[in-house]
């Protein structure tokens, strides 16, 4: 006999594809972790991740300032790598490098302070912690979430006819296809300015 949900009436959603987590099999809002079966990511289960609808302006909000703090996060290592490593112009470019590690911390403080205020209802180092926590995990990661989104969508379009296990094709919305290659031709980018900066007196 299933047992009484903890969070009755509320429908929880992937924060990585935004399948619904109520209808997927044996799921079970008692665990605080449950990892989407459309995905495989990790979900919280808290009532700290229990939320009114964001509005579009909100969503597009932390969308804008999560990609402002991706492309300061990598431009600043990037121009790093090509000062302190390969030896760069540090005339040329030593300010460049303060400017985007400058911005960067900027705009991650202000989509702390406004994820912060949608999903705490109150002050805690603990969920301040996780916050900032789970906002460094997603800059750092990004790059490297946005790759593997695309060889595993190619693996499974090339394999879907092939008798191998659902559990490792990696399935995706087409918003979340369109990040990913975003994500990808900035990296491009990003590596071809590194190599002109690297061979720049």
């Amino acid at each position: 006999m299933a047992r009484e949900p903890r969070f009755p009436g509320i429908d929880w959603h992937c924060d990585h594809c935004g399948a619904s987590l109520n209808s997927q099999k044996n799921f079970d809002d008692h665990k605080y972790i449950w990892k989407c079966t459309s995905c495989g990511y990790k979900n919280s289960i808290s009532r700290d991740n229990i939320r009114q609808d964001d509005s579009i302006i909100i969503k597009s909000l932390l969308h804008f300032l999560g990609f402002l703090s991706y492309v300061n996060l990598w431009t600043t290592a990037m121009l790093g790598v090509s000062l302190f490593i390969f030896h760069s112009n540090f005339d040329k470019y030593f300010a460049p490098f303060l400017m985007c590690l400058v911005a960067y911390v900027i705009v991650f403080i202000i989509t702390l302070v406004v994820e912060f205020g949608l999903r705490h209802t109150k002050f805690s180092k603990k969920n301040m912690f996780g916050v900032v926590f789970r906002n460094l995990k997603e800059d750092i990661l990004e790059p490297f979430m946005a790759i593997k989104e695309l060889v595993s969508n190619f693996i499974s379009f090339i394999t879907h006819k092939l008798p191998i296990k659902r559990k490792y094709i990696w399935y995706s919305n087409k918003a979340i296809i369109a990040y990913a290659v975003m994500y990808t031709l900035i990296i491009i980018a990003e590596a071809i300015a590194l190599i002109i900066i690297k061979n720049t007196p």
